[in-house]
């Protein structure tokens, strides 16, 4: 198993011609969602992509966290770039325990008797595949768009109350999971994230404002909005972020 950084083609690409023959497949979320929503660079996922068919290397995406929230069609849909697998988790069935793997034809066909072995305890679960089916249904009629808006105004004005307060601050992602970092500089990867994000700080202000009736990841500051938010949760939500941002201030 090889790390990489997210964000840099020359390194993967370094890695899968040194190693040529070696590589079985490149594991990546297509949007950072375990680091605060940092965005692929343009051209980066068609660069990924392009290298893993050159290479002949399976590329799989973790859509765990953007599948179905950052559009019906995933990251893939909102970038147009497709992997050859993609692994989803329990936001198919609206938070029953579910997780489902797809992908090209060929690859999926392995996956029988006398082959590759997949079983798992919620194996074929009533309960959720009719909740999955529920879902899908439903949004195929939902208006991203409209989420998209509402979460870019709570990303945009929780970063105008930071700026308002004199704490430089950037919003990552797309509206309908977006994450907040103190810095001034944009992180491009986990590393950038580390070293030049002030997680301390973040980490105050969303432990006020737990206190205010908002809860939110506060590690991370990971936001995930859903259908059910409305532009009245969206009002509350920055409320309750400037009375945190004041009452930080005030206790430095």
């Amino acid at each position: 198993m090889i790390t990489i950084p997210f964000n840099d083609a020359e390194t993967l690409d370094r890695i899968l011609r040194t190693q040529n023959g070696k590589i079985a497949a490149v594991f990546m979320e297509p949007i950072l969602g375990n680091v605060a929503a940092i965005m692929p660079e343009p051209g980066y996922l068609e660069a990924v992509r392009s290298l893993c068919t050159k290479y002949g290397v399976v590329l799989v995406f973790d859509e765990v966290k953007t599948g179905f929230r950052v559009g019906l069609s995933g990251a893939q849909g909102l970038f147009g770039v497709h992997s050859d697998l993609t692994m989803y988790g329990k936001a198919l069935a609206n938070g029953l325990p579910l997780a489902a793997i797809g992908g090209r034809r060929e690859l999926m066909e392995l996956v029988t008797p006398g082959k590759a072995f997949h079983c798992g305890t919620y194996y074929g679960n009533l309960a959720s595949t009719a909740a999955a089916e529920a879902v899908l249904s439903i949004l195929t009629t939902a208006d991203y768009a409209a989420l998209m808006r509402r979460g870019e105004r709570l990303a945009q004005g929780i970063c105008d109350r930071l700026a308002a307060e004199g704490i430089a601050a950037r919003w990552n992602g797309t509206g309908a999971m977006f994450g907040i970092t103190i810095g001034p500089d944009r992180p491009v990867d986990y590393k950038t994230w580390w070293l030049q994000t002030n997680r301390k700080v973040w980490m105050d202000i969303s432990t006020i404002m737990r206190d205010q009736g908002v809860l939110s990841d506060d590690f991370i500051g990971l936001f995930f909005l859903s259908f059910a938010h409305t532009d009245e949760h969206i009002d509350k939500t920055l409320s309750a972020c400037e009375e945190a941002i004041y009452l930080y201030q005030k206790g430095k």
